[in-house]
């Protein structure tokens, strides 16, 4: 028998329990795929549709402030293009500057100047200071939205180049949850279709665990496949790139239901009331 409210058929919901490290194939610590002995397959039927919804979710907030996704800084000085690598890690403003500062060292004798770096506490920007000519802070530079010079790169040629924007240390603000190969069919901030099943708020320190929980409104979608034989599994950050846990496991749990398919009802009288309109309104362009 159902035992969901929103199950409508005969046949019982399903939890599907993932591990990521029981993964029949990994692309990488946050994108796996699951190859299932027993198919998913009651909408099978052509009158019953599937619908899937995220009821739990784990794993720890193992990933860095600075990863392989935001660690380049693009600098340009007496006409040499560089590129320095930021270590991965988490950071304070100060651990940061004193990083980019070592690295910009490194490279003096290249770009013939030393760039150190200024931060202000009350207006929470940084600045870059060149001892010798002009620089520049080119579109090379991934880790912009740290900085505060996300959409304002590349920077004018200046000795002393402070940022337009605040500096951000938060890290990423939540994990997207995709579910990959089902017929999923959300949209993005483009109106693009996108596989983004669930949006997990991160409000847990470094080294905590970041756990979602069905409530009691969860959401359900309509999917496209009537047979499901794999599952593929990608953690986003809130950039769209991969999640770096940094080799640490996660689980989630998805839960499905099935529901029988519904007829397009025609409202005759709703459609009689909008011909009305429509010939009032051409009538009243006629008669002007």
């Amino acid at each position: 028998m159902p035992n969901h409210s929103l199950n409508t058929t005969t046949y019982p919901s399903i939890n599907l329990y993932l591990k990521s490290e029981e993964a029949t194939e990994s692309l990488s610590n946050s994108h796996k795929r699951f190859r299932l002995k027993q198919a998913i397959n009651q909408s099978s039927r052509p009158d019953i549709q599937t619908l899937v919804g995220l009821t739990n979710f784990e794993c720890p907030a193992s990933f860095y402030l600075i990863n392989n996704t935001n660690n380049k800084i693009g600098i340009i000085a007496s006409n040499v293009n560089k590129v320095i690598t930021i270590d991965n890690g988490n950071y304070d403003i100060y651990t940061l500057l004193i990083e980019i500062e070592t690295k910009c060292f490194e490279i003096k004798d290249e770009i013939f100047t030393t760039i150190t770096t200024l931060f202000n506490d009350k207006t929470n920007k940084i600045s870059f200071v060149s001892s010798n000519g002009n620089i520049i802070v080119t579109e090379q530079t991934t880790c912009d939205r740290i900085l505060g010079c996300e959409n304002a790169l590349p920077t004018q040629s200046n000795t002393t180049i402070e940022f337009d924007n605040v500096c951000n240390l938060s890290g990423t603000s939540s994990i997207y949850i995709k579910l990959k190969g089902v017929g999923l069919n959300n949209l993005n901030s483009k109106g693009e279709i996108d596989e983004t099943l669930a949006k997990i708020n991160v409000e847990v320190l470094p080294s905590e665990f970041v756990f979602y929980e069905d409530e009691a409104e969860n959401i359900y979608y309509l999917i496209d496949n009537d047979v499901i034989n794999n599952v593929e599994i990608l953690l986003c950050d809130d950039r769209n790139n991969e999640l770096d846990l940094n080799g640490n496991p996660f689980s989630l749990v998805l839960t499905f239901h099935f529901v029988y398919r519904r007829e397009e009802e025609f409202n005759s009288s709703a459609f009689l009331l909008q011909s009305k309109a429509n010939l009032k309104e051409e009538e009243e362009k006629q008669n002007k």
